[in-house]
């Protein structure tokens, strides 16, 4: 999890100085589960403590979908994205 949440905030950070948007911290929440079937998932909270519009929430979250970790793990185990303003308390 800590390299999923590496990889995600490095990856999103990386991306918003190309396009010179101040995300301020970036908070990673991450969480696995595993049913009594076996299946597994991965929870994966991201917040900003930048005010950030819609657009950039929505593209920021497209990103995260696409960064060589969550690539990788997503092989075998379902990965569930959301992004926020504000870190949750």
């Amino acid at each position: 999890m800590a390299g999923l949440a590496a990889c995600t905030s490095l990856t999103l950070r990386m991306y918003a100085e190309r396009k010179q948007w101040e995300l301020g911290r970036i908070d990673a929440q991450l969480r696995f589960v595993r049913d009594e079937q076996g299946v597994e998932l991965i929870t994966r909270e991201i917040a900003f403590g930048a005010p950030l519009s819609e657009e950039q929430l929505s593209r920021l979250a497209e990103i995260c979908e696409k960064t060589p970790v969550t690539k990788t793990i997503k092989r075998g185990t379902e990965i569930r994205t959301t992004v926020s303003r504000t870190p949750a308390a």
